[in-house]
């Protein structure tokens, strides 16, 4: 896995940093055998720091995307751990 700093916001004591991130699908995930691709994911995090240090985090990760990339190779998905399931049209027409 790769990951490229896309932009580092701060103001104040926030910071937010901006991330691209790409592998190849090498194993199973989320029921969807290896397709041996690319994926690429983004994510924001944001930071909180008092005194010179990280006193809060939080992260929102495109899951939609990598979701809508999986959707594309299978008609259903697998959450493991529970017993719920989403089906995705197999469908070229976007």
């Amino acid at each position: 896995m790769c990951t490229i700093v896309e932009h580092i916001v701060a103001e104040n004591n926030l910071v937010t940093v901006f991330l691209n991130g790409s592998g190849t699908h090498k194993g199973i995930f989320k029921g969807v055998p290896p397709t041996n691709t690319q994926i690429i994911i983004r994510s924001a995090d944001l930071y909180k720091i008092e005194n010179g240090v990280i006193t809060g985090h939080w992260e929102v990760i495109d899951q939609l995307n990598l979701l809508n990339y999986f959707a594309l190779r299978t008609s259903r998905i697998t959450y493991s751990g529970d017993n719920r399931r989403s089906y995705f049209p197999l469908s070229n027409n976007r």
